[in-house]
């Protein structure tokens, strides 16, 4: 895979900020004090009163005339006094501990509010280029949707640039076309989809890269390629590269970079795949909701969430989490896009729909752009994203994404996509 050469840190002008994780920063809440045991404190005052009474009968068979007030006062009013002391004292603990709990699970009620206002950023979806083997260079993007929601598969035995006969899906070319050829035109394509949203804005807009491209070719060539690509569509904001790829791009963003102006442009292709791989190519322009109002959004990106590690446990609760992050209510999810998820995977992805529920899981409104299309590689989160915004704009319903990093091993991250935001939030 090759990505830009020059990376540069997207957090290193912000100070860094720990990521939004409930299950593990979030502070259990606080033990409390439990109350005096009544039995315990009659047992103790009868104790007293015997120790009194045994004191007074003492001490009276000394005198030689009784006095029966001190005798009442040694044998009852002083355990009653010394019991009533000690309660008091109970009491004040009681009461101090009691207060500190409070004071804590006020604290933590506070730093889950806040912790749910920095989990509940989105991205705006700005602008969409979605390019696979069920789209014709000359067919609208609305074709290309119409064949995912049919079932159309584009997987199918065909020639390898490498020579040989594999089963896989082609991006739409000649026979005679060579890599570099298809890879500047698909790249030109994406481009010319972003450029006009871009040129809306002015051109000091910052702009923030993520850029990968898997592809049988020097990566001379493919920095030659995005460089005549990038010049041939005239987009004339500087383009700042990010580190790293994938939805950890968008993670990270939104708890570092969630208050300043700039767009993360995404371009991501892969080209010349191996068995049972996807050709496809997708670019993606996000705005921060709270900072980007000079362009209308097509779609709302909410925070994604990973699961842990891979188990059914973990991935039900990033999937519970991502749609918390809306929130949403899981009937109300029109269809689901899954990518990039193994084939020893499939079977935890159904049990956890099965128990969130969700009202959508039949065989109709599940896309699985695996089977269409084959494994995407790299590119898998942004295939499905890419492909939910275009169903998002159609119906204005909410879109639930799943997509893994092709090994079981590798967690599947859950995200949710909406027409808008459910309401306005401003954190505190």
């Amino acid at each position: 895979m090759w990505m830009h050469p020059d990376y540069v840190y997207a957090g290193s002008e912000c100070e860094l900020v720990m990521p939004v994780r409930l299950d593990q920063l979030l502070r259990a809440r606080a033990q409390r004090p439990a109350l005096p045991d009544l039995k315990l404190w009659l047992t103790m005052l009868a104790l007293l009163l015997a120790c009194g009474s045994g004191v007074a009968v003492l001490l009276e068979s000394r005198q030689s005339s009784p006095e029966p007030l001190w005798f009442w006062g040694a044998a009852l009013w002083a355990p009653v006094l010394i019991w009533c002391a000690l309660g008091f004292l109970r009491m004040v603990v009681f009461v101090s501990q009691q207060s500190v709990a409070e004071g804590w699970d006020e604290a933590r009620e506070q730093d889950l509010i806040q912790m749910t206002l920095r989990g509940r950023r989105s991205h705006q979806v700005l602008a969409v280029s979605l390019h696979t083997a069920l789209r014709e260079s000359a067919a609208p993007a609305a074709k290309q949707l119409d064949a995912f929601l049919d079932g159309q598969i584009a997987l199918n035995a065909q020639a390898l640039w490498s020579g040989g006969i594999a089963r896989h899906s082609q991006l739409p070319r000649d026979i005679s076309d060579a890599a570099e050829s298809v890879l500047a035109q698909v790249l030109r394509q994406v481009l010319a989809d972003l450029a006009p949203t871009l040129s809306g804005l002015p051109t000091d807009r910052p702009v923030a890269l993520s850029l990968s491209i898997t592809a049988a070719l020097p990566d001379e060539a493919l920095r030659r390629i995005w460089a005549d690509a990038l010049t041939a569509s005239g987009i004339g904001q500087s383009l700042t590269p990010v580190e790293g790829t994938g939805l950890p791009v968008v993670d990270a963003r939104l708890d570092q970079r969630a208050d300043d102006q700039s767009l993360l442009m995404v371009v991501a292709v892969q080209l010349s795949p191996h068995i049972g791989e996807a050709e496809s190519a997708i670019g993606l322009l996000f705005g921060h909701s709270t900072t980007q109002n000079a362009v209308r959004s097509i779609a709302c990106l909410h925070r994604p969430e990973q699961e842990r590690e891979p188990s059914l446990g973990r991935l039900l609760y990033a999937l519970r989490q991502a749609m918390d992050w809306v929130p949403l209510a899981a009937d109300s999810i029109e269809r689901i896009w899954q990518a990039g998820v193994v084939t020893q995977r499939q079977g935890d992805i159904a049990s956890t729909l099965g128990e969130v529920p969700i009202s959508s899981i039949q065989n109709t409104k599940l896309c699985d752009l695996d089977q269409m299309l084959g494994h995407p590689g790299d590119v898998a989160p942004w295939l499905a994203i890419a492909a939910a915004t275009l169903a998002v704009q159609r119906s204005e319903l909410p879109q639930l994404v799943l997509s893994g990093g092709g090994s079981v091993d590798a967690g599947i991250w859950c995200t949710v996509l909406t027409h808008r935001l459910p309401s306005q939030r401003k954190e505190t």
